[in-house]
């Protein structure tokens, strides 16, 4: 080669460095300063500045460019840019724009490693760790108006919120919502790819059409919250093809709801749960409801206030309450407000669907169609959409136009869709299904009782088709809840719909729905003029029902505001306990500004009773610890170590009181040791008083002590001491005060709670057998909750003298069969009692007690046979019963 072709390629090679070297350059000042403008490398796609043909073809056919163009840095910055406008449209989507009020009721939330914690209201940072390394699931799991679409849209509101701590990512994600089953088995993915593009480019407002390569990158790097609603619903194709765990799955962030667990390809995903509201609490819900709906004023007083929150309390009976139902209730509460028709408002749930649909109805100004019209096709279209799965689905809308008999279906379809939203048309398709899915299954299951026309015959097929489902039974469980709350509410009803309702049951088991008759006719009581059946009412709420009795908190509130049923509804309250918070304000009140001391002891018992979730009254209770009365200082005192004791303002305002002698002292003591506050000074407190010749003072003590459990320990020997006084070691008549049998019992109790057992406390805890029959289980269940610790003292307690020893050592070994570790000792013990003691009772519990060793107790089969011919029955009765669990 000569001098002159090698200085021309030096030239060239030194040019095109150059050239290189500007080209990488400018590449990298663009990707600090303009990483969008990276994207003119691309002429279809939107940029703010275009390249000319030749540097956007030998940039693309560099090295690395092309990696440099869609990394995270400048996706980001394409989704900045189009972040604004879509989170304005994604705010007006249909979905979203119907769940604009989102009220943070409690949910839990499953992590991936199998943890589960219940938050009273989520935040997004507790779902950052999902979405922050690379790849995340949320799977929004539960039933129809349980709330997940809204959650749903939740998540994406939060995924494009500009401040990094209120997002799911530490980037912006723009959230696209799928409700339609797009795909299909040959065509894979692609379908709903491109379905996502079309509403990707139709939320940015895009210009231009998103680039492939773009596309693929803002899915595998997480910058689009894909929201996959109704995946129960959608077919077995798409369903198959959602795995997130696989390598070649482009979505990167991921949100699902379903009915049921689903497995998504068993990859790792968080689970949100929304919870139903619990009957305590739908005071507090329809109150933030309607407060956001700026409709708070529609209740000219409180008491008709509650009127209406006891009518929905006993619509729902002892269950809980999908947010859904509860808001369509306050609707009508609201309109009934306006036309004052209190009693029209409805007392079940088939109702309660049917007239929210009238009020939907009735909305249309111009053109409206009659009501019973509207609930007709109603019913017929959700029955078209629910009958081939039973559950909300998606029907041909020329199977629904069949279903509309009579004129102009075409024009009732669409006012059920246009003009009520009740009906939606899916994207892309001639298929429709019902807005809301609990309008879907009463609608379907009211429509399905009157094609019935009560013949035994349709439902026989109904319910073979029942059992035929491929689906899991949860799937449709709630559609099968509406056939028999239908069947249930039907005024002619006959016995064929009793029957379906009872097969019904059956079916999807003890659901926890059954209402509690005597307790909504306590509830009705409390409304009566008679102030005698009002505070019967009320004592029996409290003495008989308990925690049962929380529907009836928001009839109780109303109570609490007459003072002559004052004191009854404040022991009421106490005895429903944490199911009661909703009375948590009534009661500050109450204690607070009542000028009766006594129902201001009692508020604070009851704030007590409610426990942490009444933490808004601590405020008032340290107050009341300077109240002038001290029955009022020992309740506030006793509150505060049931609600919270740590916090170290609560401990400084007990240590103030703990020095006051006699209750108020022990109530201090109690509740400082419960905040971890010097716990063995506080122990010496109460195991001081036990020495003393105060009766009332003593059986407070022993009571206290056990309360407080375990960390007690160190005054074990004092309670066992306590067990040996007699009468003649106090002071006072046993007429007014604690009988030392009484206290006796309270210290063996608290011995039990404590976690300290031996023959004198179990001597004792026989006492309290026989005092109190109803107490005889709840006294065994305490000495098996101390497990296999207690086995020696129990061994040992077959060998007592007295036979109610025996009896229940025999009783509670046969409990904890399953968790001795050396099984064989303890069959030989029992194999003894059974063979030689001389009571049929004790005998009877070691026989029951060998069968619970199953066939560990192999040994024992002689001497079972042997009882076989006991004299007494009941001994043959067990060890026949035995036999069958020893020999498997």
């Amino acid at each position: 080669m000569n001098e002159t072709a090698k200085a021309i390629l030096t030239t060239f090679a030194g040019s095109t460095t150059l050239l290189l070297v500007g080209v990488y350059a400018c590449i990298g000042l663009l990707y600090w300063k303009r990483p969008l403008w990276l994207l003119g490398l691309y002429q279809e796609a939107d940029s703010a500045l275009k390249f000319p043909k030749t540097i956007e073809v030998l940039a693309k056919r560099l090295p690395f460019v092309d990696d440099i163009v869609h990394s995270r840095r400048v996706l980001d910055a394409w989704v900045e840019q189009h972040a604004e406008k879509a989170a304005a449209n994604f705010a007006t989507l249909p979905t979203v724009r119907e769940r604009e009020i989102h009220l943070f009721l409690p949910v839990e939330l499953e992590h991936d490693r199998g943890k589960a914690i219940i938050f009273g209201e989520l935040k997004p940072t507790e779902l950052q760790p999902v979405f922050s390394r690379g790849r995340g699931c949320v799977l929004i799991r539960g039933e129809g108006g349980v709330g997940k679409t809204s959650w749903a849209c939740q998540l994406g509101r939060w995924a494009i919120e500009h401040a990094p701590g209120h997002r799911l990512a530490p980037h912006r994600m723009l959230p696209v919502i799928v409700e339609e089953d797009v795909s299909s088995p040959e065509s894979g993915l692609q379908p709903l790819l491109n379905h996502i593009r079309g509403k990707l480019e139709a939320l940015a407002g895009t210009s231009r059409p998103v680039p492939d390569r773009v596309f693929d990158a803002l899915l595998r790097t997480g910058r689009v919250l894909v929201i996959l609603d109704h995946y129960s619903e959608l077919g077995r194709a798409t369903r198959e093809r959602v795995r997130p765990g696989d390598p070649d799955f482009p979505f990167a962030a991921l949100v699902v709801t379903a009915r049921t667990d689903e497995r998504l390809g068993n990859q790792p995903r968080w689970v949100l749960n929304p919870c139903r509201i619990e009957a305590d609490k739908l005071y507090k819900f329809l109150t933030d409801y309607l407060r956001f709906k700026g409709s708070e004023e529609a209740f000219p007083t409180q008491a008709e206030f509650f009127d209406a929150c006891t009518r929905l309390s006993n619509l729902v009976g002892k269950r809980d309450i999908t947010p859904l139902l509860a808001r369509m209730f306050a609707d009508l509460m609201v309109n009934a407000s306006v036309d004052g028709s209190w009693d029209d408002l409805p007392r079940t749930v088939p109702d309660l669907i049917a007239e929210y649909v009238t009020l939907i109805n009735r909305s249309v100004v111009e053109g409206r169609r009659p009501d019973e019209q509207v609930q007709a096709d109603l019913r017929a279209a959700a029955f078209a959409c629910v009958q081939e799965t039973m559950r909300p689905g998606e029907a041909d809308k020329a199977a629904v136009l069949k279903v509309l008999a009579g004129a102009e279906p075409v024009e009732r379809l669409q006012y059920l869709e246009q003009r009520l939203q009740l009906v939606r048309t899916v994207a892309h398709s001639t298929k429709v299904r019902i807005t809301l899915d609990p309008i879907a299954e009463y609608m379907a299951a009211t429509e399905l009782v009157l094609q019935s026309k009560n013949k035994s015959a349709f439902w026989e097929r109904f319910f073979q088709l029942v059992g035929k489902t491929t689906d899991s039974p949860i799937t449709i469980r709630s559609f099968l809840i509406a056939v028999r709350d239908v069947c249930r509410n039907r005024s002619d009803r006959s016995k064929v719909l009793e029957d379906v309702a009872e097969r019904v049951r059956n079916f999807i088991g003890d659901d926890g729905l059954e209402d509690n008759e005597e307790v909504q006719e306590l509830i009705r009581a409390l409304k009566s003029r008679s102030q005698f059946l009002r505070q019967s009412a009320l004592q029996s709420l409290a003495e008989d029902y308990h925690e049962s009795a929380a529907p009836a908190v928001p009839a109780i509130i109303s109570c609490l505001q007459d003072t002559s049923t004052r004191s009854e509804a404040l022991n009421a309250i106490k005895a429903i306990g944490p199911s009661a918070t909703a009375a948590v304000p009534f009661l500050i009140k109450i204690l607070e500004h009542s000028l009766v001391w006594s129902d201001q002891s009692r508020a604070a018992d009851a704030l007590g009773s409610i426990g942490p979730a009444a933490n808004a009254a601590i405020p008032v209770l340290r107050r009341a610890l300077q109240h002038d009365m001290m029955p009022v200082r020992r309740e506030a005192a006793e509150a505060l170590g049931l609600i919270d004791p740590t916090a170290s303002d609560t401990i400084q305002a007990l240590r103030r009181v703990a020095t006051e002698p006699g209750q108020v002292e022990l109530y201090a003591a109690f509740a400082l040791a419960k905040g971890g506050d010097d716990v063995p000074a506080r122990l010496a407190v109460l195991c001081r008083v036990l020495e003393e010749n105060d009766r009332l003072l003593c059986h407070q003590a022993a009571k206290l002590l056990g309360r407080l459990g375990p960390i007690a320990e160190s005054a074990a020997p004092r309670l066992s001491s306590f067990l040996g006084r007699n009468e003649s070691t106090f002071m006072g008549e046993s007429i007014s005060y604690p009988t030392v049998p009484e206290m006796r019992r309270s210290a063996a109790a608290s011995l039990v709670q404590i976690g300290k057992i031996n023959l004198l406390v179990l001597s004792h805890i026989i006492e309290l057998f026989h005092a109190e029959a109803d107490l005889a289980n709840k006294a065994a269940d305490l000495v098996v909750a101390l497990g296999t610790a207690v086995v020696p003292d129990l061994c040992r307690g077959l060998e007592a003298t007295v036979w109610d020893i025996r009896f229940l050592s025999a009783y509670c070994l046969g409990e904890l069969a399953t968790q001795i570790e050396h099984q064989a000792p303890v069959v030989d013990r029992l194999v003894k009692i059974l063979t030689s003691d001389g009571d049929s009772d004790v005998r009877e519990n070691a026989a029951g007690a060998l069968g619970m060793f199953g066939k560990a107790a192999i040994s024992a089969l002689p001497a079972l046979e042997s009882a076989l011919q006991d004299k007494a029955e009941n001994v043959r009765s067990e060890a026949a019963a035995a036999l069958q669990k020893v020999r498997g």
